[in-house]
């Protein structure tokens, strides 16, 4: 399986969406849009537009944003060359993270945060020694705007921008503004329409409570097989980062840059879990991106006993089919 997915042929673009079809297949007929404490005014309006929709159409607008995520994650990595060499590994690792639990198989709002910040990775990087970037700017702040006005924890990817351009460019207190301004605009046009519905005290109140539904150690549960998928996982991404750090000074400087990009996203990620005010599988899918390149790196590098990485592989699809019946 490595070998196939290491090849950029267009069978492997159309293996992902017929993967994901198959793991995510047993929610077909339940598979509607949720809300929970985090869920922001914009996702109020896409909530009800989706809730009266049947639960087929659902199961395909998901299973396609989802693959599409894949496979745009994907293409991303190698127009950029974030990993050293191009393949659809990526893909595959982010569609199998994905699928973990059945828990993330549900149309939640951070589906949509997620094709976002893929987004404005791509806008990201497109700055790197580029130096007619405004727009590039101005579309980070407006989507990082939406994206918080879809799920409050999404409200990182601001600081998370602000990081990452200082990073791939010279410190710019301007770009830092204009990032800022247009991350504001959304919440603006938003605050329009709650002051003419006289709601605009209660929308703000509602907005500053989350901060106190802050959870610094949340409560843990899980079944057996998620517990032991979930180390699985860990020592997976462990071991990713081990070889990344290992030959991280092999790669020329635009690609550590980038890498580091991601090395920040991990740290947000875990702010992320914080904001969300409880522990909850669903949340963990924030985090698929970031884990997805450094495994898509370990899988990467088979050369040499080949096999064993096959094995590693398989091992992580038994495990994830596993939980799925747990």
């Amino acid at each position: 399986m490595i070998r196939f997915f290491k090849s950029t042929q267009l069978a492997n673009l159309v293996s992902i969406p017929v993967i994901i079809l198959l793991f995510w297949f047993p929610v077909f007929f339940h598979s509607m849009p949720v809300k929970d404490s985090n869920t922001m005014p914009l996702w109020n309006v896409i909530y009800s537009l989706l809730i009266t929709l049947p639960s087929w159409v659902n199961f395909i607008l998901l299973v396609a944003l989802v693959s599409g995520q894949a496979i745009y994650l994907n293409l991303i990595l190698n127009k950029h060359v974030v990993l050293y060499k191009s393949s659809f590994i990526p893909a595959l690792i982010f569609g199998l993270f994905v699928s973990i639990s059945p828990s993330m198989m549900q149309l939640h709002p951070v589906y949509f945060v997620n094709l976002v910040i893929i987004y404005l990775l791509d806008r990201v990087f497109s700055v790197f020694k580029d130096e007619i970037l405004i727009s590039r700017l101005v579309d980070c702040g407006l989507f990082a705007g939406i994206a918080s006005l879809i799920y409050f924890p999404a409200i990182v990817i601001l600081p998370f921008l602000i990081m990452t351009t200082s990073l791939l460019r010279p410190f710019k207190i301007k770009e830092w503004l204009i990032i800022i301004i247009a991350f504001c605009v959304p919440f603006f046009l938003v605050n329009t329409y709650f002051f003419w519905t006289h709601t605009l005290v209660e929308f703000w109140k509602s907005y500053f409570n989350h901060f106190n539904e802050i959870i610094l150690m949340p409560v843990i549960n899980g079944t057996t097989p998620g517990i032991v998928l979930a180390i699985y996982v860990f020592v997976l991404l462990a071991i990713s980062l081990f070889k990344l750090a290992i030959n991280f000074r092999k790669n020329v400087i635009r690609t550590r840059n980038f890498q580091r990009v991601f090395i920040f996203y991990l740290f947000f990620g875990a702010v992320w879990l914080l904001l969300t005010g409880g522990f909850d599988v669903i949340h963990l899918t924030f985090l698929a991106v970031p884990a997805s390149v450094f495994c898509a790196y370990l899988f990467l590098l088979a050369k040499r006993k080949i096999w064993l990485y096959e094995v590693a592989l398989w091992i992580l699809i038994v495990l994830i089919i596993r939980n799925q019946f747990a």
